[in-house]
């Protein structure tokens, strides 16, 4: 007889610490080529820290040495896609406010300089005077705009530009002296051949990783130097460099295996963690397993199994779960830091940033320039109104006053328009950080990696778990309808209380499903034994 910790030790995995990654520890820690190419794709100050975070773990970093091959391959292609993104966002800038612009200036033309609004005075000299007066205003306020919407364009701009200070180049250089000496010897050939052949086996099993590349990248070769290699067996190629390397070092590394890398964010890739119901919950745990049962003296082109067990360890994180570690950031940093979370496609880890995608919210950075670029406009006409009342007789100082108070309330309905711009955005990011941190917490509390959906082990365990999780959202969301009520009953005017009632009316829509699966799950009859 045997305790369950003794039969299957790979269920009952610590969750990494901070001190995991201290050089006291001496674990392993083994990054992929997509994790050091999304450093090339990160704002200067958040490429900092990670290059500060890869400085504190340097001595106890491997890197594969195809890995090292796709990160030269694929650096220059991340330059050039980061500059195409900046040259978008800033061509969409100037487009749209251009466009703005020109057409508020046709309106005021084509509004006001109607004969017919001026038919009262009842002279003709008068009426081409008066027109031309009014024609002379505009073109003095659209010269003002003109001069403000340099202004603007070269501020919205440069905010996004500046945040990639540091050429990728350097950058990439800096990554290179980091990592040192600590790439894996050249490959070779025959070593290749002998794990395509196993990884062609392995992927007609299903057996991770890499077996979702067959489709995408079968037949598709890289030649470099004198090796050449399938690319659908790139992932199980840096597989078996891992285990080699520790089946050679094992006695001299930590128990822990640490693999840094952003497939796990994939919502294409399924071969290197575990998903349920579209949620990835932990590495495969037939990876687990191989990286725990391996020997010291393992090789691809034998069989022996007379070697030491060396009993390791594997995590897979991706790359802001290893510069939180590495740094050992406090919440406030953790907030500044992180990866924008409504992109999130799963539980174990976050998306890192990407230029024009996560990190850049080019569609709410448009929207915001829209309204500030309409708010510069109607605040420039207020003035021009303001100084011809100045020396506007009774009758044209009534016109004028009323076209300003015209101005006014459309300058209310833009801020207005802003402030439910600013809540929707608020609240897609509150939204993505409860999914985010209750997943999150979940995942760092359970102890077991997921196996097959059929082995069941822990159902009652998951109906506990997600019964909390599910109370905790609905506890959050009841709080904010019973603010947004308040919030209504004290509204100043109608139509901010129209946008109140639709931020109401989508809280009671997102609470109405979680309502029901609470119910669900506390009628359900749990009899089944607690296997643990």
């Amino acid at each position: 007889m045997a305790s369950m910790r003794e039969l299957f030790p790979e269920f009952y995995l610590d969750s990494l610490e901070v001190n995991d990654l201290n050089r006291e520890k001496s674990n392993l820690i083994v990054f992929d080529s997509n994790f050091l190419l999304d450093i090339l794709r990160l704002p200067t100050e958040i490429a900092e820290k990670y290059l500060e975070a890869i400085e504190k773990v340097k001595e106890h970093i491997f890197v594969p040495y195809l890995v090292g091959v796709e990160f030269n391959f694929n650096k220059k292609k991340i330059k050039i896609e980061t500059q195409e993104h900046l040259n978008i966002y800033q061509n969409k800038v100037k487009k749209v406010i251009n466009e703005k612009v020109e057409y508020t200036y046709d309106q005021l033309l084509e509004s006001l300089l109607e004969e017919k609004d001026i038919n009262f005075l009842k002279n003709k000299n008068q009426k081409i005077n008066a027109l031309d007066e009014i024609k002379k205003g505009i073109d003095s306020y659209h010269k003002l705009v003109l001069d403000e919407k340099e202004k603007l364009i070269e501020s919205l701009c440069t905010n996004i530009v500046q945040r990639y200070s540091t050429d990728l180049d350097l950058l990439s250089n800096r990554i290179v002296e980091l990592i040192g000496q600590s790439v894996a010897p050249k490959l070779e050939q025959e070593f290749i051949k002998k794990v395509q052949e196993e990884g062609q086996k392995r992927y007609d099993n299903k057996i991770p990783p890499g077996f979702d590349d067959r489709d995408e990248k079968a037949g598709k070769l890289r030649r470099y130097s004198d090796i050449v290699y399938d690319t659908q067996y790139g992932d199980y190629i840096i597989w078996e460099e891992i285990l080699h390397k520790v089946a050679v070092e094992g006695n001299n590394i930590g128990k822990k295996i640490i693999f840094v890398t952003s497939d796990g964010n994939s919502k294409e890739k399924h071969d290197i963690m575990y998903s349920v119901k579209g949620k990835k919950v932990g590495p495969y745990i037939q990876m687990v397993n191989e990286l725990y049962e391996l020997r010291g003296n393992y090789s691809l082109s034998e069989s022996s199994t007379d070697g030491e067990k060396l009993n390791k360890e594997l995590y897979i994180i991706d790359g802001f779960r290893f510069m939180q570690l590495a740094n050992d950031l406090n919440e406030e940093q953790v907030r500044l830091y992180e990866p924008d979370k409504s992109k999130v496609s799963s539980i174990s880890t976050r998306n890192d940033f990407i230029v024009g995608k996560p990190y850049v919210d080019v569609d709410f950075g448009i929207q915001r320039a829209n309204i500030n670029a309409k708010r510069l406009i109607t605040m420039l006409e207020i003035k021009t109104l303001e100084e011809k009342l100045l020396n506007a007789d009774s009758e044209e100082s009534e016109i004028l006053s009323q076209k300003i108070r015209d101005l006014e309330l459309h300058l209310r309905t833009l801020d207005r328009k802003m402030r439910r711009l600013n809540r929707r955005a608020h609240m897609v990011e509150k939204e993505s950080e409860r999914t985010y941190n209750t997943a999150q917490i979940g995942l760092e509390q359970q102890s077991d990696p997921v196996v097959d959906e059929e082995m069941d082990f822990n159902h009652e365990y998951t109906s506990e778990t997600e019964l909390l999780s599910l109370l905790r959202e609905y506890q959050r969301l009841s709080r904010l309808i019973v603010l947004t009520k308040k919030q209504i009953e004290f509204s100043p005017n109608d139509l901010e209380t129209q946008e109140l009632l639709e931020v109401l009316q989508a809280y009671e829509l997102m609470i109405q499903p979680i309502r029901r699966k609470i119910e669900e799950l506390k009628t359900r009859d749990d009899t089944e034994e607690n296997l643990f």
